[in-house]
């Protein structure tokens, strides 16, 4: 049977959400059913991709009552069979539009679920509304079903896909770089970064290397201080902004830094490990109980100097660099790959549609 299922994205920028909403609807194009994205912004970086998949968009407007108004619309002629948020902030729209045309309705955690709903306006709606949840982190489920009493039948884990058709690091730079690439938000913890960033230099002032930033957001400006302030030498940062395509940023590194408070399961880990690109990361999303130490170097927030040590030896050691690599991409090619969420997702609306 051909589902058409309606998809309400807040925008269509180049954030995680975002690449994963590609794969879904490429994913739904595929089993032969009819997937159509309702936006609340009027252009993205991405629209151009989803469209060229020939995946319908329908913009519906700004301020809540024309949204509501536009949503109901669009979603009795498309006659859908289920309405799904892709970012936390929409599904409270997809609960009620569910509920006023009787259909399933799926709300969406990308991120810790404790900050979302803390950020999220009208935070109660949102827990109410949708008839079910996903969610891209086993910590994130784990917190819907023990702290928010959200039943086991009505919460999913989805794991987020990673393209693997891609090519494995080199590492054959002459001075190693150090890759920072995500949206430069507040949980990102940019100056965390710097501050690691620093330490790494003390302890091998001797060995040249260079630091990439890739991407944009609200901190952006805030990041280009930090940078000013870290006591780093002048031309040892690059701020490359936002990069439509990041491959080549990936390939052309040697180890990837992740210094978030926050997190769903990061795009940025799973796309360096599909690159065979070695991680060295804050605790976020549980790691530390489902990444095995093989695949990635770990540390609790606070553990600056053990990050800083970290990130050292893979700056000295290329088989290190390698060895860790390939680990990580044997591991994300078992775990995250386009197959493995087709199966998830698609057991899912099983689920859900034969209740």
């Amino acid at each position: 049977m051909s589902l058409r299922i309606g998809l309400i994205a807040g925008s269509l920028d180049r954030g995680g959400a975002e690449r994963q909403l590609i794969h879904w609807v490429t994913i739904l194009r595929e089993e032969g059913h009819r997937p159509l994205i309702y936006t609340f912004s009027e252009s993205g970086a991405c629209q151009a991709e989803v469209e060229a998949l020939g995946v319908e968009i329908r913009y519906v407007g700004r301020g809540k009552s024309q949204r509501i108004k536009n949503l109901l619309k669009f979603s009795r002629e498309d006659n859908l069979d289920l309405i799904q948020a892709v970012h936390l902030y929409t599904s409270s729209y997809s609960g009620l539009i569910g509920k006023l045309l009787r259909i399933p309705s799926i709300g969406s955690f990308r991120s810790n679920v404790h900050f979302e709903l803390e950020n999220a306006p009208l935070s109660w709606t949102i827990l109410r509304l949708p008839d079910y949840f996903i969610i891209n982190s086993r910590d994130g489920l784990d917190t819907l079903r023990t702290e928010k009493n959200i039943s086991t039948d009505k919460t999913f884990f989805l794991p987020n896909a990673t393209n693997l058709d891609v090519p494995a690091c080199q590492f054959s730079n002459d001075v190693p770089v150090v890759l920072f690439l995500g949206r430069i938000v507040q949980e990102k913890r940019i100056d965390r970064f710097f501050s690691i960033m620093k330490k790494v230099y003390e302890r091998i002032p001797e060995l040249e290397f260079k630091i990439e930033i890739v991407g944009n957001g609200s901190h952006y400006d805030f990041a280009r201080e930090q940078e000013k302030h870290s006591g780093l030498p002048d031309g040892i940062v690059a701020f490359r902004g936002e990069v439509s395509d990041v491959s080549t940023c990936y390939e052309a590194a040697d180890v990837c830094v992740l210094s978030s408070d926050l997190e769903g399961t990061p795009n940025t880990v799973l796309e360096s490990f599909a690159y065979g690109l070695p991680v060295v990361t804050t605790d976020v999303s549980g790691f530390s109980s489902y990444l095995p130490d093989s695949v990635a170097m770990i540390h609790n927030q606070e553990d600056e100097d053990g990050m800083a040590a970290s990130i050292v030896e893979l700056l000295e050691d290329r088989e290190k660099r390698m060895l860790l690599g390939r680990a990580g991409r044997e591991w994300v090619n078992k775990n995250h790959s386009v197959d493995r969420v087709k199966q998830s997702l698609l057991e899912i609306y099983n689920s859900i549609l034969n209740t």
